[in-house]
């Protein structure tokens, strides 16, 4: 079933806990995709043009890169935003484990991002990278004097089917794998992050290189957390939703050019004035 004639919905995926939930994560989202089933009220495809190349089946949601055009992400996200501790899992499965010729790696990736002058994002991934390799890729990123700096880290991969969890406590973030359909989580890295509203969730399928197609499938996704906030449901008819597009992080604020050169003059006009007094005095 192509993705530009879905128009059928999950069923309610809002589910909120009892307060006896003693994990904090007040709130959970959660679809399955293997009922042939998509979400359009709280889930948006990125990307304009991505849709055609997602597709609805009897076991998920498979997104599907073609070789011959280099298409660095194709993927999903929720309408609204994640505030305070939360987990973001996803189940998957690589259908196609062909290795890239260049680039990062290609195959199922979360990422996230905050909007803010740092960007602080964070991208959890089961990649197939240069060299015939599999791995589970980590990687924290920011931006520091107009550069972006990543902190990358890769473990061994095994198995074409898992699941992968982002998971954050205050300010700590939580990198966890599980391999197969029943296989239990472990933690592959632990860092300082940021308490900041998580802007953009994104559940893709990334590409490495123009030679090599990519073939994956999500089976589920499940998103708990202290507050999902500006969920479809809990807007007013007429209040705006919130857009999860990716945008570069704010760079700081430049002075305008009127100024620039008025403050240029000024300098030039005080040392002529300082000169002058000088030769006359």
């Amino acid at each position: 079933m192509s993705m530009q004639t879905l128009i059928v919905k999950c069923r309610l995926p809002v589910v909120l806990i009892l307060a006896c939930n003693t994990s904090g994560l007040a709130e959970e989202y959660y679809c399955d995709f293997r009922g042939r089933t998509f979400d359009n009220h709280s889930l948006a495809p990125l990307s304009p043009g991505t849709s055609r190349m997602m597709n609805l089946g009897s076991s998920g949601l498979e997104m599907k890169l073609p070789a011959g055009k280099m298409l660095p992400s194709v993927g999903i996200s929720p309408v609204f935003r994640v505030r305070g501790d939360f987990e973001i899992t996803a189940s998957f499965e690589v259908r196609n484990q062909r290795s890239p010729q260049e680039g990062y790696g290609c195959g199922p990736t979360i990422y996230l991002t905050t909007h803010s002058i740092a960007e602080t994002s964070a991208m959890l991934g089961r990649l197939s990278r240069p060299g015939k390799k599999q791995v589970y890729s980590t990687n924290i990123s920011t931006t520091v004097d107009a550069k972006r700096q990543h902190q990358v880290r890769l473990v061994d991969a095994f198995g074409q089917r898992g699941k992968l969890r982002l998971a954050r406590a205050g300010a700590e973030l939580s990198f966890l794998v599980a391999d197969g359909k029943a296989g239990a989580f472990r933690e592959l890295r632990k860092v300082e992050f940021t308490t900041a509203d998580i802007q953009l969730v994104r559940f893709a399928a990334q590409q490495s290189d123009a030679f090599t197609p990519v073939d994956i499938v999500w089976h589920d996704i499940t998103i708990r957390a202290e507050e999902l906030r500006d969920r479809p449901e809990t807007l007013a008819k007429k209040e705006r939703r919130h857009s999860p597009t990716y945008a570069p992080a704010p760079k700081p604020e430049r002075l305008p050019l009127w100024w620039s050169l008025a403050s240029g003059f000024a300098i030039i006009l005080l040392v002529s004035v300082v000169f002058w007094y000088r030769r006359t005095h």
